[in-house]
């Protein structure tokens, strides 16, 4: 059936349409059917197309619309496509009257008050989803703990806290600010948040770890700790640590316990042979040996104890000795010749003929009298002496006899 039939609907001339294009029954006059979706639609949607039968295209405006857009989209994929795009778009953007058209469209379009507050509202949003927080926050820390990054806030804050922070109103505002009990427990919670952070802990350890090496450092510490009052200071504390209850038990149980180990022992050994072998400990051994020997107390101990040597070796008799008693008796003058110099302690009857090591057995004596007499009878002695030497002694055993008699 080809048969042509001519129909007007409503006021589109629907024009020639072949009945043999449609099954008559199931397709009204003026419709068609879509070969794409199968759907009989007017002949309103359908494109016309001259070179097709019926002078309309087979598939609906619909389905024309989606295959053109699957084609742009498969299109617009292809690699040389999007690289000739691309370019054509560099080189477009690159052109200076496109340059100053678009600076000067966004200048206009941005100083919107609709725009403005778009903007504003979107920011609001966008910010406030979590995971952009998220990101926000781990972006600032990574950032901060770039070496150049940290270098020049530190440089900053240096030059700002000088210029700015010094200002009276400054200080007074940021006292009160860090005053405020909820900063002060924002700052805690954040702190102690931060400084557990294993990456700030490495970092904070590999600084310090640079910071001591430095010579400055390591001179101005030792400067500090050289002083009388921090030397006291410390001294003190350590006292008050030391005297808590189970402090001094713990300290002597792991200094036992530490002494005790061989790699210890060996690195003290080894420490104490190097040290003792250097030229400034060595004269600081000297000179101290030099002064310890010349204290009077020492002076008096080591007679006391070549006196009782000497006694030992010639079995006389010893008894405890208040040497500083004998020196108030004599009151500090030789009791042969008077003077007050260059005094020994000298036994009476000498060690060497058998007399006791005592205190009524010694005197003080000069060591111009002690070395003349030696181990000779003092009588015998006196008598080669100048009278005033007999005088002498003879008022010392008078003073000693009548001290005898008032005990």
């Amino acid at each position: 059936m080809n048969s042509k039939v001519k129909s007007q609907v409503g006021d589109v001339e629907v024009g020639d349409v072949e009945v043999g294009d449609v099954e008559v029954g199931d397709v009204e006059v003026g419709m068609k059917r879509c070969s794409k979706c199968g759907e009989a639609k007017s002949l309103e949607d359908f494109y016309k197309q001259a070179a097709s039968r019926g002078g309309w295209q087979s598939q609906c405006k619909v389905c024309t619309a989606k295959r053109q857009k699957e084609y742009n989209k498969e299109y617009s994929a292809r690699p040389e496509v999007k690289k000739a795009k691309q370019k054509r778009s560099k080189e477009y953007s690159a052109r200076p009257e496109v340059k100053k058209a678009r600076e000067e469209y966004n200048k206009e379009y941005c100083a919107r008050p609709e725009v403005k507050e778009a903007r504003k509202e979107y920011r609001k949003e966008y910010n406030a989803r979590p995971e952009v927080k998220a990101a926000q926050k781990e972006y600032r820390r990574k950032y901060r703990t770039r070496p150049e990054v940290r270098d020049a806030r530190r440089e900053y804050n240096t030059v700002y806290q000088k210029k700015h922070c010094v200002l009276p109103e400054v200080k007074k505002a940021r006292k009160e600010y860090y005053a405020r009990p909820e900063v002060k427990a924002a700052r805690e919670e954040y702190g102690k948040e931060y400084y557990a952070r294993p990456e700030v802990k490495a970092a904070r350890e590999e600084y310090e770890e640079e910071y001591r090496s430095r010579p400055e450092v390591k001179e101005a510490k030792q400067e500090y700790y050289a002083r009388p009052e921090i030397k006291r200071a410390r001294a003190q504390q350590r006292k008050e640590h030391l005297a808590c209850p189970g402090v001094k038990k713990a300290v002597e149980e792991y200094n036992r316990e530490y002494n005790a180990r061989p790699e210890v022992k060996e690195a003290q050994k080894e420490y104490r042979k190097e040290y003792t072998a250097r030229p400034e400990v060595i004269e600081a051994q000297k000179e101290y040996i030099k002064e310890y020997r010349s204290r009077p107390e020492v002076k008096g101990a080591n007679r006391e104890a070549s006196h009782r040597r000497r006694a030992l070796k010639r079995g006389a008799t010893i008894e405890p000795v208040d040497e500083a008693a004998i020196y108030t008796a004599c009151e500090n003058h030789c009791v042969y010749c008077g003077d007050t110099e260059r005094l020994t302690v000298d036994h009476v009857i000498a060690l060497a003929v058998g007399g006791p090591h005592c205190q009524d057995n010694l005197v003080v004596a000069c060591l111009s009298c002690n070395s003349s007499k030696c181990a000779k009878n003092v009588d015998e002695w006196l008598k080669t002496q100048p009278e005033s030497s007999r005088r002498n002694y003879a008022a010392y055993k008078k003073r000693k006899a009548e001290a005898e008699l008032d005990d």
